[in-house]
């Protein structure tokens, strides 16, 4: 049995109210120029900026360490939508990488994703809270040179601080549904059935809308 289902529709319909991760593939340079990615920023304004300023901070360093990596992103419209993005490509557009280093990286970042799923519970303060703490499992790999050496833990940190204090109740990812368009298969040009291989290897069940 496959644990992926497909739902004919829009992923952004405002019909959907459940908890769930929309997660799709983007690029390091802080661009959300078109497909799904574009149609996520006209939605979710805040949730783009953020990203933005991600790819910001590192293209002051190396926005290469991006990639395969992952970060979980608040709408900040409501607690129940969270964004995950996949960095699966240095550029976008016309000046995307090579369809098999974007399914290597997006294999890489959907693992990532997962382990830090199980493995991490967010206990959210109110906002400005002064008087409890927000803590986070950040042990997502194996050894701490990996994690600072692909960028991974300032990542979690910026989850951590910045976008899951805005809850004020215990958020548990493992209630959150994996929901995804067809990742890769638009503007990055990959076809499909190469995606769809590697999320049939992930332990775990997976919605997929097309349009």
């Amino acid at each position: 049995m496959s644990n992926i289902t497909y739902v004919k529709g829009n992923i952004l319909s405002p019909t959907i109210s459940k908890k769930r991760i929309i997660i799709h593939s983007c690029n390091c340079l802080g661009t959300w120029g078109g497909g799904v990615a574009y149609q996520l920023g006209q939605k979710y304004p805040k949730t783009e900026l953020e990203y933005t300023k991600i790819c910001d901070y590192f293209s002051n360093d190396d926005p290469r360490k991006l990639l395969g990596n992952f970060v979980i992103l608040p709408s900040f419209k409501d607690s129940k939508t969270l964004i995950g993005c996949l960095f699966t490509s240095l550029g976008g557009g016309g000046s995307h990488d090579s369809a098999s280093s974007i399914l290597e990286n997006t294999q890489l970042s959907l693992q990532k994703l997962l382990k830090y799923i199980q493995q991490g519970k967010k206990y959210c303060a109110p906002p400005n809270s002064p008087s409890k703490q927000v803590s986070i499992n950040t042990d997502v790999f194996e050894t701490k040179a990996e994690e600072e050496e692909i960028g991974l833990k300032l990542l979690l940190e910026l989850m951590n601080e910045q976008y899951f204090s805005q809850f004020n109740e215990i958020q548990d990812l493992k209630h959150f549904e994996l929901e995804m368009p067809k990742i890769n298969s638009g503007i990055f040009g990959v076809p499909w059935e190469n995606t769809e291989k590697i999320l049939e290897a992930l332990p775990c069940d997976i919605t997929v809308y097309d349009l």
